[in-house]
């Protein structure tokens, strides 16, 4: 009987054990992390480092990481202003879940402890004459981009990214992508036709612009010719990585304990980063053992693809040019597909963001709508369909420019005519500025100018939705897509 009643109770007892001891391993990692983060806020790790104001009234644990928290209420974009009206031009917040960095020129940054920063003289400094290391919380955006992207990279890569992808970026060539991205925008503008104004059904802008720009993007950076009327499979891909990445930055328990959401994205990284490694193979398969495009135009059942110098050909020729033997490495492989990722995707959403929101301001202002086609009829742009402006007859459009810049502002686009940029430029950085400065800043203004004018002089429009709202994703896309009506012109 005893024997049976340890040989019964002894698991029993092994049992109770290891739940205790997990239990006080938790209690005593629990109980050291709150020491820690009690302790260390009392203790600055440099205190040569001037730490600006906080907000009252920290959490004892999470500090004012409560503030950072948009699943309720405002985005904390709109927070952090409402705090830099209250509290000046720099302040700071304890935000537990970051960690210390040391770096040789900056010295040490209190763990925990983000700077906010919305003066415009800190800004220069920040942006222009400090190229300060980028955050380590950036790299959730890893599947998006890639790990080797541009936006992610700091220092020496950067530096050499820039350098190897700043050919297909520069004045001369954009000046020769005028016509391929005309070509687009006919495009663009008989889907309109045929699928909204016809039907005299309302556009839903932000998806039509996005099959525009997507168009030129991938025509432009990639040489080839999705189609351009349905979206690429590629689309699809980024679409669900953005919603999974905005999804797990809001959702904790995703964020912590999301094993198969994590699986998920890893599937759609493998997927879109096939397309990119299929794009690069067509590319160097057109490529001669120079770097010159060999033979004509070729076309198969997903793609067509131009013959004529692109983005991804310019950085082939680069790479090639810094390997002896004139052959890609793996290494190098993988850096143009996490490049061609960032371009998809910088390239197409944001511009369409932008052309989206630009139309649906002017739907409600007849009289800057009035304005910009005056000039536009005055430069002999888009004054028949057939009309093909020039890239020097869309620099000179200063009211088409002012409204671009006031849509990436706000309100009203006659405070950029007639002012010279350095009054506003610390001020006005929706491209950013330094060194970092947008690679694709001018790609995406004139893209933006063509698709704006040619709606403008063709159609008359009203707004369908005068409440339009924010959708906070990665970028600031309308929520109802800024639907309007649109008709010929009588």
């Amino acid at each position: 009987m005893t024997q049976t009643t340890g040989a019964d109770t002894s698991p029993t007892v092994l049992a109770v054990s290891n739940d205790s001891l997990l239990l006080g391993l938790l209690s005593l990692f629990l109980g050291g992390s709150i020491w820690y983060f009690l302790a260390h806020n009392k203790k600055k790790r440099s205190p040569t480092l001037p730490y600006p104001i906080q907000p009252p009234n920290p959490h004892f644990l999470l500090g004012h990481a409560k503030l950072l928290d948009h699943t309720k209420g405002p985005h904390f974009d709109i927070k952090l202003l409402e705090l830099a009206k209250q509290l000046g031009g720099v302040f700071s917040l304890q935000v537990p879940v970051l960690v210390a960095k040391t770096n040789a020129t900056y010295g040490t940054v209190e763990q925990g402890t983000m700077i906010v920063v919305a003066d415009p003289a800190l800004i220069k400094h920040v942006t222009v004459t400090k190229n300060f290391p980028k955050s380590w919380t950036m790299k959730k955006n890893i599947p998006l981009f890639g790990e080797t992207s541009i936006l992610l990279q700091g220092d020496e890569a950067w530096k050499r990214l820039r350098k190897t992808f700043a050919p297909g970026f520069t004045t001369s060539f954009l000046k020769d992508m005028v016509a391929v991205m005309c070509d687009k925008l006919d495009r663009f503008m008989e889907c309109i036709e045929q699928e909204d104004v016809r039907a005299n059904q309302p556009t839903q802008m932000m998806t039509r612009a996005q099959t525009f720009t997507s168009d030129v993007i991938v025509q432009i950076a990639f040489g080839e010719d999705w189609g351009g009327t349905k979206p690429h499979d590629a689309r699809g891909y980024i679409t669900e990585i953005t919603e999974g990445v905005i999804f797990a930055d809001k959702d904790i328990k995703t964020k912590l304990f999301g094993w198969e959401h994590r699986r998920r994205m890893k599937v759609l990284e493998a997927k879109i980063d096939e397309v990119m490694q299929q794009v690069l193979d067509r590319r160097l398969g057109q490529l001669d053992t120079k770097g010159k495009i060999n033979g004509a135009s070729t076309t198969n059942s997903t793609t067509t693809t131009r013959n004529f110098a692109n983005v991804c050909t310019l950085a082939i020729d680069s790479m090639r040019k810094e390997r002896p033997d004139g052959v890609l490495t793996e290494e190098d492989r993988t850096v143009i597909v996490h490049q061609l990722k960032t371009f998809y995707f910088a390239g197409h959403d944001t511009t369409a963001t932008t052309i989206s929101w630009a139309i649906w301001l002017l739907s409600q202002h007849p009289n800057v709508l009035e304005k910009l086609r005056a000039e536009l009829r005055d430069r002999q742009i888009f004054s028949t369909p057939e009309q093909r402006p020039t890239y020097e007859q869309l620099q000179q459009c200063e009211y088409l420019e002012a409204i671009l810049k006031e849509v990436l502002r706000l309100y009203p686009p006659e405070r950029f005519v007639g002012v010279p940029p350095e009054e506003y430029a610390d001020k006005y950085i929706p491209f950013l500025k330094g060194p970092r400065v947008c690679l694709g800043k001018y790609f995406a203004l004139l893209e933006a100018k063509l698709a704006i004018s040619a709606l403008a002089q063709r159609y008359d429009m009203s707004c369908v939705n005068p409440n339009e709202t924010i959708s906070y994703r990665i970028t600031t896309s309308p929520l109802d897509g800024a639907r309007v009506q649109l008709s010929m012109r009588k």
